[in-house]
């Protein structure tokens, strides 16, 4: 008998084992079930489920923003870095309608009159189309005689030129955004002065109140809130002018003071410098726009989508309004860049690597 029951002792021994084993295993696999959901469920929410307007902001600390976004930005920073990459610029505002985008770009030489004073004044505005009577620029030549600026188109030594626009009147335009730089070019031994960039802080309306006057003198000039002093030297000097409201980004009516020259609407951007008669500079004007349909016109060519994307609007916006002319052309990249991580630090969570792929995107 003892030699019969042994064998079944081992044998329910056995029994007993394998079942024990066989609930451990349906316990593991009830466990890797459960870690392959939470890990499902966690790349889920780090790639970003949630999306608001037309960027993305994620767990992972990635936002998106619309290539239309990263042009604007680019042109407003940069407006002549960005020439040789696109002309193809919008304003990624609420106004998302297929339009015709193209740049603008005039270049020449000024120089310092018999007085040592000398400008480059301009309006962008009307430089969105090629009209005979819409003169946006003008600079002064080394007969220019006056220690003031000279508003009048009759005034001696002063050349006021055409936009190089592709467009004629009759269209419906709008300002993107446009840069004035010049530099010195003359002779280092008479290198000297001073250089006063100017912008307005408003494209609408005409003769506004912080439109450069008739007989403004440097001192008159330097006060102005947007004026700015910098290095007379060979590295361009500038400003920038982006519309900074929705009042100024809005699309034009066909022929809006194209009848006119920029002495009576206003002008908006200048450099003013000083220096030893007959100092030259080349000077460097670069404008984007966008243009619509209008109805005497007819279409406009090659018409493109264009992006509504209003935080990444706002953000550019924000930006521009705290850039100094000082942190001129590429440097303001670079502001660009450190505002983008203090801008998403303050609305996506995990700030650092937000900001950080944020700012990446540019």
């Amino acid at each position: 008998m003892q030699t019969q029951r042994n064998p079944r002792k081992k044998q329910v021994v056995v029994t007993t084992t394998v079942v024990k084993n066989a609930q451990n295993g349906g316990n593991n696999n009830n466990r890797n079930k459960n870690n392959r959901r939470k890990r499902r469920r966690n790349r889920r929410q780090n790639r970003g489920q949630n999306q608001t307007g037309n960027q993305r902001s994620s767990m992972n600390g990635s936002v998106m923003v619309l290539p239309c976004t990263i042009n604007y930005a680019r042109a407003v920073a940069d407006p002549w870095g960005a020439y040789k990459l696109t002309s193809d610029v919008c304003i990624p505002d609420n106004q998302s309608l297929p339009s015709f985008k193209y740049s603008v770009r005039n270049r020449g030489t000024l120089a310092i009159g018999t007085s040592g004073f000398g400008f480059v004044l301009c309006n962008p505005s009307l430089a969105a189309v090629n009209f005979s009577t819409a003169k946006f620029l003008k600079y002064t030549t080394a007969a220019f005689n006056a220690a003031t600026i000279q508003i009048p188109t009759a005034s001696t030594g002063i050349v006021n030129i055409v936009s190089s626009s592709p467009l004629g009147a009759e269209i419906n335009t709008r300002l993107v955004t446009a840069g004035l730089r010049c530099r010195y070019t003359g002779t280092e031994l008479n290198r000297g002065g001073q250089a006063i960039a100017y912008r307005a802080t408003s494209s609408v309306g005409v003769g506004d109140d912080d439109y450069l006057a008739h007989g403004s003198d440097l001192t008159t000039v330097a006060a102005l809130e947007r004026s700015e002093l910098m290095p007379n030297n060979r590295q361009w000097v500038g400003t920038i002018f982006c519309p900074p409201n929705s009042e100024s980004a809005q699309y034009s009516e066909p022929n809006p003071n194209y009848a006119v020259d920029a002495d009576e609407a206003g002008y908006i951007m200048a450099i003013l410098v000083t220096g030893a008669p007959g100092n030259t500079y080349e000077f460097d004007f670069c404008a984007y726009y966008e243009a619509i349909s209008s109805g005497s016109a007819g279409p406009v060519p090659n018409v493109s989508k264009s992006h509504s994307d209003p935080d990444g609007y706002g953000f550019v916006q924000n930006v521009y309004a705290q850039m100094a002319d000082s942190d001129f052309g590429k440097t303001l990249w670079s502001v660009m860049k450190s505002s983008a991580a203090s801008y998403v630090s303050s609305h996506v969570p995990f700030t650092s690597a937000a900001a950080l792929e944020w700012s990446r995107e540019f």
